[in-house]
């Protein structure tokens, strides 16, 4: 049985590790500690920082980005498999949804997303779920379920996740030719934010 000084020194050691910014080793030593003693009460939070070493990995080395983002994900999942119960688990669940949607696999993205709008249906990220749950379905152009996944979000939503909603909307009515739809749902969005910019969706 390895002793208190051990699991505390190890955890201290991969947090100073993160502060000087190596966050190879860091990563390394948070997941061992994590693994190694999963009950600890600093275990949830070593695959936080492990996910977040691997992110910002991901931003630092391009070339590996989809190595490093596959592996935050894995420590992400490795949160909500482990700690049912952690007042973290909304925020989890909507970073794993985004690295998702950054590496490009949609349907997990939009799995995540709906199991984050059932688990948490009046959660801070619930509007935003519903807007990348509209991203989702347009993406593979199944309209019929974007549409009120966006409707969901609008209502829910104000300020950018609201007009980026709004934008998303329109370009679907377009799309499906009702044009008087499509201006219905532009028109107030741009008397009220006439520079409106199209947003362009990256996390990583």
């Amino acid at each position: 049985m390895k002793s208190v000084f051990y699991k505390d020194s190890l955890f201290k050691l991969a947090w100073i590790q993160f502060q000087q910014k190596d966050y190879a080793s860091a990563r390394r030593n948070l997941r061992l500690f994590a693994e190694k003693f999963p009950d600890h009460d600093k275990a949830p939070e070593a695959y936080l920082r492990a996910a977040e070493c691997n992110i910002k990995l991901a931003k630092a080395e391009k070339a590996k980005k989809k190595e490093f983002s596959q592996e935050a994900a894995k420590d992400y999942q490795a949160f909500l498999e482990k700690y049912p119960n952690e007042k973290l688990r909304e925020e989890v669940f909507f970073q794993l949804a985004l690295v998702y949607v950054d590496i490009g696999d949609n349907d997990l993205a939009i799995t995540t997303f709906q199991k984050l709008a059932l688990e948490f249906p009046e959660g801070k990220h619930a509007s935003d779920a519903h807007y990348w749950l509209g991203r989702g379905f347009q993406k593979v152009r199944e309209y019929d379920k974007a549409i009120p996944a966006f409707e969901a979000a609008i209502k829910g939503s104000a300020g950018e996740f609201r007009e980026r909603a709004q934008y998303q909307l329109s370009a679907i009515y377009h799309e499906k030719g009702d044009l008087d739809k499509a201006a219905e749902v532009l028109i107030p969005l741009l008397a009220k934010n006439p520079d409106f910019k199209i947003p362009q969706e990256t996390h990583i």
